[in-house]
Parts: structure tokens; C-alpha cells; sequence
């Protein structure tokens, strides 16, 4: 039986923002769990590489947001509302988009839970947007 070798890790950021991630403790220790999600989503859920790219570009964007609004956040501070400031800043982004970046934050969040990293989910207000309807 032939060993599985570790998946790459994908969670990369610019240079610059690499730089003031690692200034902030929080966002570093939130960039960690971020590629244990990463991880996760191929060895345990049998999600595609695909799907684990995808998932990890959105949280990579979220550390990006918060790096350049110089928000080193810790899970206590994970809200709602610093979601929605995220989304926000997106704004041209379709609702199809919004909702696909609100569930991988929300799965992320749910994987923190299983794991016991975090006791509750932060994020239970957060809602998806309604698609509009086509005639």
C-alpha cells in the first residue's frame, strides 16, 4: 500500500501581506487553521483539489482584506460583521460569488468547531444573499 504524500499547501498571499501577517499573531494563528482546512477538505471530506483551491483562495482573500485594513483579528474577534465588512469591499461581486465566499467561511468556522479550536460558531448570524429569480 503506497503512503499518501502530504497535499501541497495553496494558502499563499503577496509578498507584502505575507509581511504583515506575520506582524499580526492572530491573523498568523487564523492562517494555520486555514491550511489545516485546506488538509481537511481532500483527506477527510474527499472534496477535488479543485474545490480546496477554491475554498482556500477564499479565505486567502479574507487574510488579504484584513492584512490591508490592518485588522489582526483573533477568533474572539471573528464576527458577523467582519464577514460582511469583507463582502462589502467586494462590491461588484455577484450573488452567486457572495454566497460561495460566505459558505467556505462558514466551513471553515464549522471545521474550528469540529476540531475544538473554537467552542461556538462565530458566524451563526452570518446569511446567504437571495439569488434573484429568472422569468
Amino acid at each position: 500500500m503506497a503512503t499518501k504524500k502530504p497535499l501541497p499547501v495553496v494558502l499563499k498571499v503577496s509578498v507584502e501581506q505575507a509581511e504583515r501577517i506575520a506582524q499580526m499573531p492572530g491573523l498568523s494563528v487564523l492562517l494555520g487553521h486555514a491550511e489545516a482546512f485546506g488538509r481537511y477538505l481532500v483527506t477527510d471530506k474527499g472534496y477535488s483539489p479543485k474545490t480546496r483551491i477554491d475554498s482556500l483562495t477564499d479565505l486567502r482573500l479574507f487574510f488579504a482584506y484584513l492584512a490591508d485594513a490592518g485588522r489582526d483579528i483573533t477568533f474572539d474577534d471573528l464576527t458577523p460583521d467582519v464577514a460582511r465588512s469583507w463582502l462589502a469591499a467586494g462590491i461588484k461581486l455577484s450573488v452567486a460569488t457572495r454566497n460561495r465566499r460566505i459558505a467556505t467561511l462558514r466551513s471553515w468556522v464549522r471545521f474550528l468547531v469540529r476540531t475544538g479550536v473554537l467552542k461556538v460558531d462565530p458566524l451563526a448570524g452570518l446569511e446567504s444573499a437571495k439569488r434573484p429569480k429568472r422569468l
